[in-house]
């Protein structure tokens, strides 16, 4: 029937008309097949770690505690995406090309971080990767184009390379 028929057309829930005439969300059966695939791999990393030795320093997490941790994050996402699957939730948009040379510049920044760490260290790479990532994600404030990349080289530096000494390519030390 028309509009003018008397019967009004398929609304969402704040009243604007859904396009195409799709008057909600309905439960997403490949969300849901998903979440199960990846629900059943977090059990199954679970399981798989059990036959895993103790801890092998005292008071040091053993070798199973990394991948458990894991696989508690990937079940964590997985029932909220099952959540979200049958709560029902508006179709994602169609992607565009619009963000396509961000992307490729973000990658580009990567691959030459990647090309250049070795010699030039990581140290030394790292503030201008983060702060250009930063940038082509639409941070806009200087401050923090300058500050969060210095703070998490220097994260980086005290965490990794000096309490756990990770042995990171470097030229500063």
């Amino acid at each position: 029937m028309s509009e003018d028929a008397g019967e009004s057309p398929p609304t969402r829930a704040g009243g604007e008309r859904a396009p195409g005439g799709e008057t909600g969300a309905a439960t997403s059966v490949p969300d849901l097949v998903t979440a199960g695939v990846l629900l059943a791999v977090a059990v199954g990393v679970v399981a798989e770690t059990g036959g895993y030795p103790g801890s092998l320093v005292p008071g040091a997490p053993g070798p199973a505690f990394f991948p458990r941790f894991l696989a508690a994050g990937l079940a964590l996402l997985a029932l909220l995406l099952g959540a979200q699957a049958v709560r029902g939730r508006r179709r994602a948009d169609v992607p565009t090309t619009e963000g396509l040379g961000r992307t490729v510049l973000a990658l580009l920044l990567v691959v030459g971080f990647l090309l250049g760490v070795e010699s030039l260290g990581v140290f030394l790479l790292l503030p201008p990767l983060l702060g250009g990532v930063m940038a082509i994600m639409g941070e806009r404030r200087a401050g923090m184009l300058v500050a969060v990349p210095l703070l998490f080289d220097l994260f980086v530096y005290v965490v990794f390379y000096r309490v756990f000494s990770v042995d990171l390519p470097t030229l500063l030390l």
